[in-house]
């Protein structure tokens, strides 16, 4: 299955459901060989509201597992965005189910200005895997990671801190105080 957005433009806009407040893509149940492609989207004033919801611009969401899944934003703008639900991700939020295997997210030539998040992590991205635990889904691997690395990189350079967070590479590079 593949969804694509080429050019598309949202302003002013808000999800009071469980979705991102520009675009929320959902993919219930098993996602296997999934691509999720935005290019040269804008983001301006949108606000996610929803309990477990996240991403102010952009939520993607892959429900129970995910395999052979990837998402990709390229040459997008996001601006004054925001997450008030605990799935974080000011700007952008992307969720991998309760199990992942082959899952890529790439960000690329796109910029944040303004964005922010009350209720979950990363004030501008947030990547996860969901997990069971705790009697509810909890946040752990590579977006507790990328979320703690965005936090102390910004207002750094995030091409450089993005894949230095990803799992397998190095930690993440420290700006000095």
């Amino acid at each position: 299955m593949t969804t694509t957005l080429k050019g598309c433009s949202f302003s002013n806009t808000t999800s009071n459901g469980d979705g991102g407040g520009g675009v929320s893509v959902y993919y219930g149940s098993t996602a296997t060989d999934v691509t999720t492609t935005l290019t040269g989207c804008s983001f301006f004033n949108t606000t996610s509201n929803g309990d477990g919801g996240g991403g102010g611009g952009v939520s993607v969401y892959y429900e129970y597992s995910a395999t052979n899944v990837t998402t990709t934003l390229t040459d997008c703008s996001f601006s004054n965005t925001t997450s008030n639900g605990e799935g974080g991700g000011g700007g952008v939020s992307v969720c991998y189910g309760y199990t992942a295997t082959d899952v890529t997210t790439t960000i690329a030539d796109s910029n944040f200005t303004g964005c922010s998040a009350t209720g979950g992590d990363g004030g501008t991205i947030a990547v996860s895997v969901a997990r069971a635990g705790g009697g509810g889904v909890g946040r752990g691997g590579a977006g507790r990671c990328l979320a703690a690395c965005l936090r102390a990189c910004l207002p750094a350079c995030l091409p450089a801190c993005l894949p230095a967070c990803l799992p397998g590479l190095p930690a993440c590079p420290r700006r000095s105080t």
